[in-house]
């Protein structure tokens, strides 16, 4: 169990540094604008049982992430270190689209359960399905 945590902290902390030097960049959404859908999640700074779920589910779906283009950008208390582009006064997950509009919320990880049939019936995405995907099924 402990093991398995410091697996996950380290998969984090590798998957964060993997996207650095994309936040230090960027620092305005017009920046990303109809290159990234992001999943932004908004926490009080715990990293519970949501920002374990979200990074597992990063893990076991980054084909399928990298395809549908989304990153994922963590808030903490409403505040980004590099990036506020949101103002997020609730703790959650939004799924924002690449126009830079809210198209998905939960206040719980429900949204992962979802979160690729809703990109999938975007109209954006539909353009993007035409093509051959790769990640195996």
């Amino acid at each position: 169990m402990i093991i398995s945590k410091c697996i996950m902290r380290y998969r984090l902390l590798l998957i964060l540094l993997m996207l650095s030097p994309l936040w230090v960049k960027a620092q305005n959404l017009e920046d990303f604008k109809w290159q990234y859908r992001f999943l932004v999640i908004n926490h009080d700074g715990q990293r519970g049982d949501m920002m374990h779920d979200i990074v597992a589910f990063n893990l076991d779906f980054a084909c399928e992430m990298r395809e549908r283009r989304i990153l994922v950008v963590e808030y903490i208390n409403g505040m980004h270190e590099n990036l506020n582009a949101w103002p997020l006064d609730e703790e959650g997950i939004w799924l924002i689209g690449l126009d830079g509009g809210i198209k998905d919320y939960s206040q719980d990880t429900s949204i992962l359960d979802r979160l690729f049939d809703r990109i999938d019936a975007m109209p954006m995405r539909r353009s993007e399905l035409l093509r051959e995907s790769e990640c195996e099924t």
